[in-house]
């Protein structure tokens, strides 16, 4: 698996979006949850949940974000 995990972060983004849409695996990932999703498909032959981000901790559209001063 770690010899897996390794050959598979030297793929293209494309490539590896194009395994895991034959493992029938999400591929609106980056590179590295690609490569997780792959790697844990091939060990345990179950795909990764997706994690979700909770709603407060999204940006929304349009709305500014001022910094404080001190930073």
């Amino acid at each position: 698996i770690v010899v897996l995990r390794e050959a598979l972060l030297f793929f293209h983004v494309k490539e590896l979006r194009d395994l895991a849409l034959t493992l029938g695996l999400s591929t609106k990932d980056n590179k590295g949850a690609l490569v997780e999703s792959i790697v844990h498909f091939a060990a345990t032959g179950k795909t990764l949940p997706r994690t979700k981000i909770p709603k407060i901790s999204c940006a929304e559209r349009g709305k500014k974000y001022p910094l404080k001063e001190e930073t």
